[in-house]
């Protein structure tokens, strides 16, 4: 199982901008809550929902600065019907210094749909409270896009935007936060790194070497470091910018109690 999940993310965050087909965020309510995954293609050309996904992928361009992707689908798992979603965005914009996304730049973004908008704020750890934008229908189905502008300078470079999704109806609780990564004018190469840097590591609140975000420190983080590593996706774990042998041992050591011995033999 863990496999093959593993499977769907690189297929996830080695997928182009163009295939949003199987980019739009899938949201789920469990447990009373909101939470985001996606549908991606793990190889074998059948999509599959990966509840562990939590930065999609964009880019501007479908007019200068904007996009309206990606959309909120719930085709895999309908919703009860009436069920209305919002958002609420939790940061300023940031942008992609190579590194990471301490840098908050100069440009602001506009979410939209219809006449309600909301611009992310200039100050970072700033909070704003969005809008509801859908409504599942009497089948549970919701298929929306809101829009998404860049504001000037707009100048090139890959931004993240942090989200979560919030909901008026009794009993649905907002999601864990999660993350667009948007391209503006830059290299694939640099906007699948940012990407796989948001999913992995960036504000994870049980350190950069938990890649599953789950905080058991389970030696599963090993195993997936190593297959993204082997698709060139592994992500610098231990911010010195490059990815090499270091960023392994910092996931080793801090799975180390849990992983069987076994399992490091020979490496």
């Amino acid at each position: 199982m863990f496999r093959t999940t593993i499977s769907v993310v690189l297929a996830f965050l080695a997928a182009p901008a163009a295939a949003q087909h199987l980019g739009d965020i899938q949201p789920r309510i469990a447990n009373g809550r909101l939470s985001v995954g996606g549908i991606s293609d793990n190889g074998s050309g059948a999509p599959a929902f990966d509840p562990t996904l939590r930065a999609f992928r964009a880019a501007f361009g479908k007019a200068p600065n904007f996009t309206d992707d990606p959309g909120f689908d719930t085709s895999g798992s309908p919703f009860p019907p009436a069920v209305v979603i919002g958002f609420d965005i939790l940061d300023a914009l940031r942008k992609w210094d190579g590194c990471t996304f301490t840098t908050v730049p100069p440009e602001t973004l506009i979410i939209s749909r219809g006449l309600a908008f909301r611009t992310t704020p200039a100050a970072p750890g700033t909070p704003v409270t969005g809008f509801n934008f859908a409504t599942s229908d009497p089948s549970g189905g919701l298929h929306v896009h809101n829009n998404y502008f860049l504001n000037n300078p707009a100048s090139p470079g890959i931004y993240l935007l942090t989200l979560r999704l919030t909901s008026p109806t009794p009993g649905v609780g907002p999601s864990e936060p999660f993350f667009i990564v948007f391209n503006q004018n830059d290299t694939g190469e640099n906007h699948t790194r940012a990407l796989q840097h948001a999913q992995y590591v960036w504000n994870n609140p049980f350190g950069p070497a938990d890649l599953l975000r789950d905080g058991t420190r389970s030696p599963e983080n090993l195993y997936l470091w190593e297959s993204l590593r082997g698709a060139s996706l592994a992500p610098d774990v231990n911010g010195d910018c490059t990815v090499d042998d270091l960023d392994r041992l910092a996931v080793r050591n801090a799975t180390r109690s849990a992983e069987p011995a076994s399992s490091l033999s020979g490496r």
